[in-house]
């Protein structure tokens, strides 16, 4: 599953909204920006990932294998 699905599927599960989730990461990111990471227009930023890490450690396990392409990438940008 892609990280935008498993994401979306575990916001789902809990009942939550995309408001609800940006309120539960302490608003690091605005609700527009988890629709984009949500629909793959951007992949998860290092700050949103650390956000889920502190804020939603239950989810961690679950989407660590799936983010973890994107952050590579991310880490071997200049």
């Amino acid at each position: 599953m892609t990280p935008q699905g498993e994401s979306i599927r575990l916001r789902a599960d809990g009942g939550m909204r995309q408001a609800d989730l940006v309120d539960a990461l302490d608003h690091v990111i605005a609700r527009s920006t988890l629709a984009n990471v949500e629909v793959g227009r951007e992949n998860p930023s290092p700050r949103l990932w650390q956000a889920i890490c502190t804020h939603l450690p239950d989810w961690v396990e679950t989407l660590e294998p799936v983010y973890e392409p994107t952050r590579t990438v991310q880490r071997e940008l200049p």
